[in-house]
């Protein structure tokens, strides 16, 4: 039989109490045999666990614990290493695979694209990858993978900024690539990846209403795709690192829990131990009085 009580003194605090009715059968002498261990730490810690360290800023999807947000930054870097290499790697074959269709829609100025892709565009996607094998990266990843989305989305612009027409009509799809890559492959999170997304936004309004203009229509047509390729994948984001982040906390929830419950079962075979040892000694005791009533019976 379990009891759970509170019981005040100077403040609240739980007790455990854990007893069995032992009957002597010989001398019909009633005994109890009983266990009381302290409640209070566990009954705190169940209740502080989720309010403390696992409290999550549902704007930012930043853990208020600093210490548990290092954890899990370090811990779901560690995991998505291997998925971040792979993506860049597979980003440098797409920017540079492009080179391509430079050279059939924009000859008038293909040079001047290739030297901004090939120059500029994939050092900075290559720069990226071998830095992520630096014992340094686990501390700079975000903002190195921010950045070089930022910068490579900023050459597309540079291209659209020098193509003529139509180029310069449909070059901002590659935008929507680089919207894709940094809020859906890279493991970006959710406020790196917005702001990438917000900033390549305006850089191609800059470059469509005041560097190099384009009728309103086309103007009107490409925003409406880009603003919808912007806002999905930061929706995207928001929901994959939140679906990230629940999954981190149950993981750590249910090793708690698991400690908890070793740790109790420790307790157990030790309660359990003691009271073998009570009841030998009572069971010796009995014995001892059945022997003298025996004796006292002969003489």
């Amino acid at each position: 039989m379990i009891i759970n009580k509170a019981f005040t003194v100077r403040s609240a605090f739980w007790d455990d109490l854990k007893y069995a009715p032992l009957l002597d059968k010989e001398t019909g002498a009633a005994l109890a045999f009983g266990i009381l261990s302290g409640q209070s730490d566990e009954v705190s810690r169940r209740e502080d666990l989720k309010a403390k360290p696992f409290a999550l800023n549902r704007l930012t999807l930043r853990f208020v614990d600093p210490d548990t947000e290092a954890q899990f930054a370090q811990e779901d870097l560690l995991k998505g290493l291997p998925v971040i290499r792979l993506f860049l790697l597979f980003g440098i074959f797409i920017y540079t695979l492009f080179g391509i269709l430079d050279y059939l829609v924009a000859r008038n100025v293909v040079v001047e694209i290739w030297i901004i892709r090939y120059a500029i565009g994939t050092p900075i996607i290559v720069g990226a990858l071998v830095f992520s094998y630096s014992p340094v990266f686990l501390r700079w990843a975000q903002p190195v993978l921010a950045v070089s989305m930022l910068l490579t989305g900023l050459t597309i612009v540079a291209m659209i900024s020098i193509a003529s027409l139509p180029t310069n009509l449909s070059y901002y799809a590659g935008l929507i690539i680089v919207v894709v890559y940094c809020a859906n492959l890279l493991r970006l999170r959710y406020l790196y990846a917005t702001y990438v997304s917000l900033a390549l936004l305006t850089a191609y309004q800059v470059s469509a209403i005041f560097i190099n203009p384009i009728p309103l229509w086309a103007l009107l047509n490409n925003d409406f795709f880009l603003v919808t390729a912007t806002t999905t994948g930061i929706f995207s984001s928001y929901a994959q690192e939140l679906h990230i982040r629940h999954g981190y906390i149950s993981r750590h929830l249910l090793m708690e829990e698991k400690a908890r419950s070793e740790e109790l079962l420790k307790e157990s075979q030790t309660a359990n131990h003691t009271k073998n040892e009570f009841l030998a000694v009572v069971t010796a005791t009995s014995c001892v009085r059945r022997s003298m009533s025996s004796s006292d019976s002969r003489s």
